[in-house]
């Protein structure tokens, strides 16, 4: 038996749906009366690059090879309130992971031997961690710079570009 908590929902859900059907057109007419021409075009494909480049390089070589290399951050920039809060923690855990494992070891040797330690050092320190860095898009890379104990991402514009245009979507803007 039904009592008066348990109607109550029901009767709105019903009358949700007697009132969402009385549109006034039918389906089939409103099918009939669209023209294939008018029909939308079909959904961009979106971008599936592996982030699977977890290497690390010296960042004086790599900038003094290729001085268009941008630092850039390893951010998500999002429209959607559906998926965007997962692409920013993608981002967050990323640069946490990284500066957990890494800066610490960094800081360390620097407060220990009063500079920072060698590109070998940190590349030795990688190897031998059971944790990996956090795979990257194959334009990015890591770069470690012995100057100051920072770990950046580098990212090769031109080469973003390239694989943009062989996947066959449209530039990107950053």
């Amino acid at each position: 038996m039904l009592n008066r908590k348990t109607a109550l929902p029901i009767w709105f859900a019903f009358g949700l749906l007697v009132w969402s059907g009385c549109g006034g057109e039918s389906a089939s007419s409103s099918q009939q009366s669209a023209k294939p021409e008018e029909a939308a075009p079909p959904p961009m494909k979106a971008p599936n690059f592996p982030q699977n480049n977890t290497k690390l390089v010296n960042y004086k070589t790599a900038m003094a090879n290729n001085p268009a290399l941008l630092v850039v951050e390893n951010e998500a920039e999002y429209a959607d309130p559906i998926t965007g809060p997962a692409k920013m923690y993608k981002a967050m855990a990323s640069k946490i992971e990284k500066d957990f494992m890494l800066k610490h070891n960094i800081e360390i040797h620097h407060a220990q031997f009063d500079e920072y330690p060698s590109f070998e050092t940190v590349e030795g320190w990688l190897k031998q961690s059971p944790n990996e860095l956090k795979g990257l898009y194959p334009w990015q890379v890591y770069a470690y710079n012995p100057d100051d104990g920072s770990v950046v991402i580098l990212q090769d514009q031109e080469y973003k570009k390239q694989m943009y245009k062989e996947a066959g979507l449209p530039e990107p803007q950053n």
